[in-house]
């Protein structure tokens, strides 16, 4: 007997598809217009704060510029006020900073790379293609002038060594004309410096012993404590490491291998990764977002998580058992028969930052350390990255030298 294989769509649905089919229409003619960029919220807040600068300096109605921008792009008349626009951006980028000489203040321009300012002028680009374009586009091909519509495009193309459209043009005159005139720099501004073992010890101690030179709250101090031994051991960038919650640490008591009277606490610290491109997320083989790894107790508090982390969870009251003391914590859960327990945070602090931090508060307290410590080259943060924390291995007690890492 031969069994015929049914349809994946048969006539019987057609009333069901073609009810579905409307449906989508209706929603993307209610939703035309309102959609938002597949962007990173960081990226789309830049690109705001850019937009804002443009139209707080134009006189010119913002959407007749762009469409003339992208027909005549090799035109002085639309030409100009982008240039202006970039030259007055690069010289207001002055701020106020600290340094190690006679001065103490000096004002200093932040805009020194020709591909800062690339940045800048791509991220314009992209609102205006988004914020006036992309109507104007989509009001010409309803009128059938498809032609037209397809002129109005900003972004520039790359494919090899070529470059080439409208948005480019700027691009070439930011390289060729501008870096000279304003000492913009074309090659890299500075060079990746490796934070040592010794570099951090020397930052974290005189994060407490020269506090009154280092104002922060307690809170923001062990934050700030926190953040610095998990970009240093785990190589996570500072953004990642805000705002951490209680939900990112499990904290646990394993048995001593050797003694299995003995207990330990360790920490288990889950990061996720910033800096992923939405885009990125729709591809099949796509990069794991968090990385996990697990520290022990040091018996070095300045380079000690597990302390930090029990410490704040006891002055939070966070655990789910009321744990009074660290000796409690330790001595009195059931291990059973187990090896290892893990000690859960109550339901309503899950979603509670264990270290409340700013971006803002980091870089000002990583500065002021600098400073504090006698460093008159500043090291950036990328530097707690390039491998300060696999130098810890080896300073400590083989007992307590270890550390274990997941990277997923």
């Amino acid at each position: 007997m031969t069994v015929q294989q049914q349809s994946r769509f048969s006539t019987e649905d057609q009333e069901s598809v073609n009810k579905l089919l409307q449906d989508y229409f209706n929603s993307a003619i209610e939703d035309e217009g309102n959609d938002q960029p597949f962007v990173a919220s960081g990226t789309q807040a830049e690109r705001d704060r850019i937009w804002t600068a443009w139209t707080d300096c134009r006189n010119v109605y913002p959407c007749r510029f762009w469409v003339d921008f992208a027909r005549e792009p090799e035109a002085p008349r639309v030409q100009a006020p982008v240039q202006a626009f970039i030259h007055h951006y690069i010289q207001n980028s002055i701020k106020e900073r600290i340094v190690l000489g006679p001065e103490e203040r000096i004002m200093v321009r932040t805009l020194n790379s020709a591909y800062s300012i690339i940045e800048v002028w791509r991220r314009l680009v992209a609102s205006a293609d988004f914020k006036v374009l992309r109507g104007e586009r989509r009001a010409l091909r309803r009128s059938e002038k498809y032609q037209e519509a397809d002129r109005l495009f900003l972004r520039w193309e790359q494919e090899g060594e070529k470059r080439d459209g409208p948005a480019y043009l700027i691009v070439q005159w930011i390289l060729v004309k501008l870096s000279p005139n304003l000492n913009l720099e074309i090659n890299s501004l500075y060079v990746k410096v490796e934070a040592t073992a010794a570099d951090i010890i020397v930052i974290l101690l005189a994060l407490y012993q020269r506090a009154e030179d280092i104002p922060a709250t307690p809170l923001t101090r062990m934050s700030f404590h926190a953040a610095i031994l998990l970009g240093c051991t785990g190589g996570f960038r500072p953004g990642s490491l805000m705002d951490t919650l209680c939900r990112q640490y499990t904290l646990s008591i394993i048995r001593n291998p050797d003694d299995r009277t003995q207990r330990r606490f360790i920490v288990t610290p889950n990061i996720g990764r910033n800096k992923i491109k939405k885009t990125q997320m729709t591809c099949k083989y796509r990069k794991q977002k968090n990385v996990a790894y697990s520290v022990p107790l040091v018996p070095f508090p300045v380079l000690c998580l597990v302390s930090l982390v029990i410490t704040r969870a006891l002055d939070m009251g966070a655990l789910d058992t009321p744990y009074q003391s660290v000796h409690d914590l330790l001595h009195r859960p059931n291990l059973g028969r187990t090896d290892r327990l893990d000690i859960p945070w109550k339901e309503e602090f899950l979603d509670k930052p264990l270290f409340p931090l700013r971006y803002s508060q980091f870089l000002e307290l990583w500065t002021r350390c600098l400073l504090v410590v006698g460093c008159r080259k500043p090291i950036r943060p990328y530097a707690l990255r390039v491998g300060a924390g696999a130098r810890m291995d080896g300073m400590f007690l083989p007992d307590t030298d270890y550390h274990q890492r997941s990277d997923g």
